[in-house]
């Protein structure tokens, strides 16, 4: 462990330094109202190193550089580059609170089985990754920027139009079957593809009871 910059670099994530700055301490008073609980100011920590990694993970999934990951009074924040769609950037923005996801059932399965150890540090790392750690992933899937939330949620809107553009192209490709069994050249709009891809689609549907 190393100090620059106000910071502590805990390690390196594929090369990208893990940054713990010094207001993550001020971070963990605040929201742990400011009482001695040694155990959850490092869960506050956890949660959102977790949170962030979550991010990393997907980033390097998609080929792209992870620069940093910083642990701060305030959140995190892992800064990445490339050339990232708009489905990826969306995909990304999920990674955070799938990872506090995974926290959040792996320590209630460990303590439904009764496997969590009962030493108080412990407790409190508990209580942390719990309710509080629930209320954190929903703050942060609020459709407001900068929360992930603000990203994650366009996710719905990309896969519709995602869907559309695949269907729209099944009709064009059925279309240039057809032609092309009859020796026919054809070159489809964009309004005729959509056309199609509706007429299609309403026939796969059936006809709709009266």
């Amino acid at each position: 462990m190393s100090w620059s910059r106000g910071a502590w670099i805990l390690g390196r994530y594929r090369g990208a330094p893990v940054r713990l700055h010094w207001t993550v301490v001020l971070g963990a008073l605040f929201f742990g109202g400011f009482r001695w609980a040694p155990g959850g100011w490092l869960a506050f920590a956890l949660v959102i190193l977790v949170h962030e990694l979550g991010h990393a993970v997907l980033v390097a999934r998609y080929r792209h550089r992870v620069m940093a990951i910083d642990v701060h009074g305030l959140g995190g924040e892992c800064s990445y580059q490339g050339e990232v769609t708009d489905w990826q950037r969306s995909v990304i923005a999920w990674g955070g609170v799938l990872a506090q996801s995974g926290l959040l059932v792996g320590a209630a399965a460990l303590r439904l089985l009764g496997a969590w150890p009962a030493a108080p540090l412990f407790h409190d790392l508990l209580a942390w990754f719990l309710w509080p750690n629930a209320l954190n992933m929903a703050f942060n899937l609020a459709p407001v920027a900068p929360l992930d939330g603000s990203r994650a949620w366009k996710l719905i809107s990309l896969w519709r139009a995602r869907r559309r553009r695949r269907r729209q192209s099944r009709a064009a490709a059925a279309v240039r079957r057809e032609a092309r069994a009859a020796n026919m050249t054809v070159d489809l709009s964009d309004q005729t593809k959509s056309h199609l891809s509706d007429v299609l689609e309403r026939a796969r549907r059936g006809p709709r009871s009266s």
